[in-house]
């Protein structure tokens, strides 16, 4: 399908995705030189009426949600049987893509991420429209940090239609609030639980709930609590896990009434006030509603569908629940015992080479929820252990969770007395750690000899691959000679001051009484005069400072053109 022009404008370059219903390519808009996602739904699936509406319903979803973190959609339409979708091109990775990548994110950004995430859906639910499959597979990340929030194809407004089997529900198990579970329907409240589960997974990394069998997965929902991410990461506020609690309490009463409500407790879970604040813990009662069961339990997708049960089923329920008991019961006695072995220590492979090892027992990985950890001993992406534990008895044909390595964290050393040139480059080669220098005079050092650091003490051990800052204070020369910096733009001429180690400020000067003509001659934004002056000798205190002084175009007044006529 590559280079095929659809709707006479959109040039299809490469597949790029693909989902249950629909592929999606990038493509070029011709008329207006721009690339752009075109979701195209599959060729099996025109002629199927509910997966037609439930496209058409992503395109009118989507087309009325302006907000900067939703994608936006640009263009619908049909072609020879064709139905398609353009969209506004997120060139970047999933959330789930991204905490698969890195484990999980700093407190800071993971507030951030949920305040963005809130935010579009905030704006989504103000619009009558409930997303009803929020998870981090529809939410894109760009490289700056920004998401867009996407696939609003089982989004639901208040006059729509049912598209999903008779009282059954679509969405993705994880993410399930109880009562979409139950089969109560979908609602704001089980957005926001979604996303409280989503708040839970993008700080420890996992997912609050999991299983190897989706109704597994939906059981816990109904039944348990949400985990502290406290017992991930203790330095996470009280705030934060109060917020999760709210979002994801049992009962929907107890819950955010609204996102934006969510939104506004966001804005405020770092400060230092709330760090300490009285936890918060949902009550649960475990009324009729809790015990209600699954439907055709074989029958759910831990990825895409749930099918949920007709509420005035009990009965049927119950007998079904207890014939499969005794189903059970009796393979269990009649086959013959399966066969087991011994799990290796599989500790320092990788999941290529353990493959390899396991395939003689028909053992495989489980691959789609991989775990990331630190390791000081382990080498990047090399498994540090496995679920079950070496030395447990493994079926034959069954399957293994391992936690991979993300490699050492980075211990952040005691630099007094180091060269900054010396540390400067070891900091930048081994860690993405953004160094800022502070200047200050000193006796008893030389220039360039590091005199202390701010933000990160000797000892704290970081993410090498987390964008972070430190600031070291360096030996600066105790007399300089002012140079000439007469001419040169005002911002090359401070830096180049405050590198030596000397405290600058920038004193615009007055440009009142001159005429008109006296003012296109003057040169703005370089240096016209310094305090001291040039060849002075210049002794940095902490109360000295360096004076630039300069005509600031922006303070450069309107000139009059006189009409030659008057």
């Amino acid at each position: 399908m590559n280079h095929k022009i659809v709707g006479e404008r959109y040039e299809i370059i490469r597949k790029i995705g693909s989902g249950g219903m629909a592929d999606v390519y990038l493509a070029k808009d011709l008329v207006l030189n721009r690339d752009v996602a075109l979701k195209v739904l599959r060729d099996n699936l025109i002629n199927d009426p509910v997966s037609l509406l439930r496209f058409q319903r992503e395109a009118h979803a989507g087309s009325g949600l302006n907000h900067p973190n939703i994608v936006e959609i640009y263009d619908v339409g049909s072609e020879e049987g064709l139905q398609y979708i353009v969209m506004e091109y997120v060139e970047g990775v999933t959330a789930k893509e991204l905490v698969l990548r890195r484990g999980g994110l700093e407190i800071n950004e993971a507030v951030d991420f949920m305040q963005q995430l809130v935010s579009g859906i905030a704006k989504a639910h103000t619009s009558g429209i409930v997303h009803r499959d929020i998870k981090p597979q529809n939410i894109l990340v760009k490289g700056d940090g920004s998401l867009k929030v996407s696939d609003f194809g089982i989004a639901q407004s208040g006059d729509a239609i049912q598209l999903t089997k008779t009282d059954s529900v679509m969405g993705s198990i994880h993410y399930l609030a109880p009562e979409v579970v139950r089969g109560e329907g979908a609602s704001i409240s089980s957005d926001i639980y979604a996303m409280g589960i989503i708040f839970y997974e993008i700080l420890t990394g996992k997912m609050p709930f999991d299983g190897d069998m989706p109704v597994e997965i939906a059981m816990m929902h109904l039944r348990d609590n949400i985990p502290s991410v406290q017992e991930v990461n203790p330095k996470i506020p009280n705030s934060i896990v109060n917020i999760i609690n709210k979002a994801t309490a049992k009962n929907q009463q107890q819950r955010y009434r609204s996102a934006e409500a969510m939104l506004q407790d966001l804005k405020t879970c770092l400060l230092p006030e709330r760090k300490n604040e009285l936890l918060w813990i949902p009550s649960f009662e475990d009324d009729e509603n809790t015990t209600k069961m699954i439907d055709s339990l074989n029958g759910i997708d831990e990825s895409d569908e749930v099918i949920e049960p007709k509420k005035k089923r009990k009965w049927w329920i119950l007998g079904g629940v207890i014939g499969f008991v005794l189903l059970v019961g009796i393979v269990y006695v009649l086959l013959p015992k399966t066969k087991t072995v011994e799990l290796e220590d599989l500790s320092g492979m990788s999941i290529e080479e353990a493959e390899l090892l396991l395939a003689d027992y028909n053992i495989t990985i489980a691959k789609r929820n991989l775990t990331y950890d630190f390791s000081d001993e382990i080498e990047e992406n090399k498994i540090i252990e496995t679920s079950p534990e070496a030395g447990s008895e493994v079926e034959y044909g069954s399957q293994i969770k391992v936690v991979l390595s993300n490699g050492p964290l980075f211990e952040i050393s005691d630099y007094k007395g180091q060269s900054i040139d010396d540390v400067r480059n070891l900091l930048t080669d081994k860690t993405k750690l953004y160094v800022r220098v502070k200047y200050q005079p000193s006796k008893d050092y030389a220039p360039g000899t590091i005199l202390g650091q701010e933000l990160l003490a000797p000892g704290e051990k970081i993410n090498p691959k987390q964008s972070q800052e430190i600031v070291l204070i360096v030996a600066s020369e105790v007399e300089e000679e002012i140079p000439n910096l007469i001419g040169i733009p005002i911002d090359q001429a401070r830096i180049l001051m405050e590198d030596r180690g000397i405290k600058v400020v920038l004193k615009k000067l007055p440009l009142s009484g001159f005429s008109n003509s006296q003012l296109e001659l003057l040169e703005y934004d370089v240096v016209k005069y310094t305090n001291p002056i040039a060849g002075s000798k210049y002794i940095q205190t902490e109360s000295n400072e360096f004076v630039i002084e300069y005509y600031a175009s922006e303070d450069k007044p309107e000139i009059e053109v006189e009409d030659d006529n008057d």
